[in-house]
């Protein structure tokens, strides 16, 4: 797909990522701007309502059959790589502990939470470079 740039600014526009986590039924979502934000919260309503002021922050809703992880890193104010990085492990882990939470893993191993951690860090890592 060819990449969408501002018309004026020529900054390439990125949206919202999204990615299905099958083997556990949740929907991964990273908003990286505040209109990302308020966009995912038309459709996730139990997410705040105000854009998050912190560098990043990451929730989790379920109902009706859906479950879905809202990650929120503001691309805008992560501006060195090392930041980058700290936040996306750091809200990873977030979410790797709310995932299990959901699934109702009591009994952790060693394994199952630091590949989840990893695995999403990458992702985020990914996302907020784009």
């Amino acid at each position: 797909a060819p990449v969408r740039r501002h018309r004026r600014t020529g900054e390439v526009l990125m949206d919202i990522r999204h990615h299905r986590l099958d083997f556990v039924d949740v929907d991964l979502y990273l908003a990286r701007r505040p209109k990302h934000w308020r966009k995912l919260r038309k459709k996730f309503t139990r997410i705040p309502k105000e854009v998050p002021t912190s560098l990043g922050t990451t929730h989790m809703t379920y109902g009706a059959g859906e479950a879905a992880v809202i990650f929120y890193i503001d691309e805008r104010k992560c501006i060195t790589p090392s930041l980058r990085v700290d936040l996306a492990a750091h809200e990873a882990s977030h979410a790797a502990n709310f995932i299990l939470n959901y699934m109702g893993e009591e009994k952790r191993t060693h394994e199952v939470e630091p590949y989840m951690v990893g695995w999403m860090a990458g992702w985020l890592w990914e996302g907020v470079n784009q």
